[in-house]
């Protein structure tokens, strides 16, 4: 997980290992708004690996991001020997003193209840 202002590693391994193609990463935030330079500009970096580290983790709770494979150049036309590949990154949530973190004795009231598959009781908020 990162957080706000640390590098998003957009990285994408070509699954044939081609090392002359394009690769763009289109990236939206949770909204479902492109961030700001979106698509991305993948170089390629060593047999079939293709990354960019100029994004920086906005302020989202994630990024959706789609990895297209071209082999022209303009970007116009795909890669047939490879669909699109997307992945999400979540942002790391720091606890505040507002309780959002999970006591030790909250965690094992929760384990407690639950058998196998089946939740057997019901959780109650431990203070």
């Amino acid at each position: 997980m990162l957080e706000v202002g640390d590098t998003v590693p957009l990285v994408y391994n070509h699954p044939r290992r081609a090392t002359a193609r394009y690769v763009k990463a289109t990236v939206w935030n949770a909204a479902g708004t492109e961030v700001s330079g979106s698509p991305f500009t993948l170089t390629h970096v060593a047999n079939g690996l293709y990354r960019n580290l100029s994004l920086t983790m906005p302020n989202t709770t994630f990024l959706t991001i789609q990895y297209e494979s071209f082999t022209d150049s303009g970007f116009t036309t795909p890669d047939a020997s490879v669909g699109t590949v997307d992945a999400t990154i979540y942002k790391q949530v720091a606890a505040s003193g507002g309780g959002s973190e999970i006591s030790d004795a909250a965690f094992e009231k929760i384990i407690g209840v639950i058998s196998g598959d089946e939740i057997t009781g019901t959780v109650q908020e431990v203070s």
